[in-house]
C-alpha cells in the first residue's frame, strides 16, 4: 500500500523529522515526500501536529543563523494553514509519561505520541519505524504505508 493511501481520509499527526525532511529535502525519501506534499494539497488527509515540533524543527537553523530557514519552517507550520497546531496541556503530559513508562520512549517522543492521541489521530507519520505505540493509533513510517 503506498504512502497516500495510507493517509488518505485520516487524521495524521505529523512526527517533527517530518517536517525536516518536508522542507528541507531527503533525496532518499523523495517519492514518499511527493506523496505527503499531494496528500496535503488535495486536502485527503487531515493533518496535525503539536507546538514542540517548532521547538524541534527550528533548533538547527537557529544555530545556524539562518533566518530564512527560520522563516520557511515557521510559514510552513504556523501559516500555510495545512496542519492543525496543538498545544501541549496538562493532559498531553500526564499521557506522555504513561507511554514513555509503558514503551520506553524519550521525552519528545512521548509528548508527540501524547498529543496525537489526545487529538484522536488514526496515524502517527513519522521515520522513526520503530517508534512505539498504543493500540489506537497506527504508527506509518514514511518509507511506505
Amino acid at each position: 500500500m503506498g504512502l497516500r493511501v495510507a493517509l488518505r481520509g485520516k487524521r495524521v499527526y505529523f512526527d517533527a523529522m517530518v517536517f525536516i525532511y518536508l522542507v528541507e529535502g531527503f533525496a532518499q525519501l523523495g517519492r514518499a515526500l511527493d506523496e505527503i506534499r499531494d496528500s496535503l494539497e488535495s486536502g485527503e488527509a487531515e493533518a496535525v501536529t503539536s507546538e514542540l515540533t517548532l521547538c524541534e524543527t527550528l533548533v538547527r537553523p537557529f544555530a545556524a543563523n539562518n533566518a530564512a530557514l527560520v522563516t520557511r519552517y515557521r510559514q510552513f507550520i504556523e501559516a500555510s494553514g495545512a496542519f492543525a497546531l496543538l498545544p501541549a496541556t496538562r493532559e498531553t503530559y500526564v499521557r506522555a509519561s504513561l507511554y514513555r513508562a509503558q514503551f520506553g520512549l524519550k521525552t519528545p517522543d512521548a509528548i508527540h505520541m501524547a498529543s496525537a492521541v489526545g487529538a484522536q489521530c488514526q496515524v502517527f507519520l513519522s521515520n522513526d519505524a520503530a517508534i512505539r505505540a498504543p493500540r489506537e493509533i497506527r504508527v506509518v513510517p514514511m518509507r511506505g504505508g
